[in-house]
């Protein structure tokens, strides 16, 4: 009878072992997958924009500015057009590297959509302010070296493809890139933070962040019209 107790008991334990661990296994394995649903559950860009001049405020709209910014921006890609138009359209003629600047504006990769890929060429750092290029001297469009150290492809996925993105995220992930505070936006801090307080916020970017509205809305118009010389017929795209 001893040893029959002895035998059981030792069976049971096992029996409970692998219980305990299947339970911690399974919910491990549950629990990742929620996680990731938390994460990226968009394999493609959720907007849909199309770079043509009768699209220009709308896509202003879309990308979060409000209707009378939004009109504003659209105004100032005319005024770049009239006054840089035919400059900008020589220099994707002449791209040192066309290749790479297609990838950059084409939008023929998920990786990097033309809103975000176009920072590469137009935005440079001169003492650690991000800025458009000056179209009036600038020589050619070449990749920027900042670039190369930013993060503006997490910023664009963590931004823009989450399931609960926010309608204005492309102005508050472009604002954070400008500002150099990419940092800020991935950790989800204020006034770009997520979560139950969701403290996440153009407002306070603009507020704590004087003059970022206008460098914002130069950034997209200056990138609407390059994409649009770009995706035009016979431009650099159309190949």
């Amino acid at each position: 009878m001893d040893v029959n107790w002895r035998l059981f008991m030792a069976g049971a334990s096992l029996f409970l072992g692998i219980g305990v661990n299947g339970y911690l296994l399974s919910v491990e394995d549950i629990s990742g997958v929620e996680q990731g649903s938390k994460q990226l559950i968009r394999a493609e860009d959720p907007l849909r924009i199309s770079y043509v001049a009768a699209e220009r405020e709308n896509n202003m709209k879309t990308f979060g500015l409000d209707d009378a910014k939004a009109k504003q921006a659209s105004k100032k890609v005319q005024d770049l057009q009239d006054d840089y138009g035919e400059r900008l359209t020589v220099l994707l003629r002449e791209a040192g590297d066309p290749n790479q600047l297609a990838d950059a504006l084409c939008g023929e990769t998920q990786d990097v959509r033309p809103r975000y890929g176009a920072l590469r060429y137009i935005i440079n750092e001169e003492k650690g302010r991000r800025q458009v290029v000056n179209l009036r001297r600038v020589s050619g469009i070449e990749a920027q070296d900042w670039y190369l150290l930013s993060s503006v492809g997490e910023v664009y996925r963590e931004a823009e493809l989450l399931d609960d993105r926010q309608p204005d995220a492309t102005v508050m992930a472009i604002a954070a890139i400008l500002l150099a505070k990419e940092s800020e936006l991935l950790d989800h801090n204020a006034p770009w933070g997520r979560g139950i307080a969701l403290q996440w916020s153009w407002d306070k970017v603009k507020k704590e962040n004087a003059g970022v509205e206008e460098r914002v809305i130069e950034y997209l118009a200056t990138m609407h019209l390059l994409v649009e010389l770009a995706q035009a017929e016979g431009g650099l795209c159309d190949g």
